[in-house]
């Protein structure tokens, strides 16, 4: 599913500039945003009391709907938004409804 968002080449060149970006002051950032993840967090998230506004793509293959449905029913005040034919990068194809849907309080 994926594939077929970087065959559009306004997609793929934005994604490509956002990459190199993200990377332009080395790798560091990117090594500890993999270490987050893959590490305790120091709180439970069922204690999130913020209201959590979550994407997902029903076909993606990185985040799958099994995280989706997880963190759904985990988080107390969490609503739940799915792009049945969407992949990992739904936010490229579906960025006005996505950024739409925030509360900037």
């Amino acid at each position: 599913v994926d594939r077929l968002v970087f065959r559009q080449p306004a997609l793929s060149t934005l994604f490509i500039a956002s990459l190199a970006e993200s990377f332009k002051q080395g790798t560091a950032a990117f090594a500890w945003d993999l270490r987050a993840i893959g590490s305790e967090w120091g709180f439970d998230i069922r204690d999130i009391s913020n209201t959590i506004s979550f994407w997902g793509g029903g076909k993606d293959e990185t985040t799958p709907p099994e995280i989706t449905d997880y963190l759904s029913h985990t988080l107390t005040h969490c609503q739940t938004n799915i792009i049945e034919n969407g992949g990992h990068y739904i936010l490229f194809e579906h960025f006005e409804k996505v950024v739409g849907n925030m509360d900037f309080q």
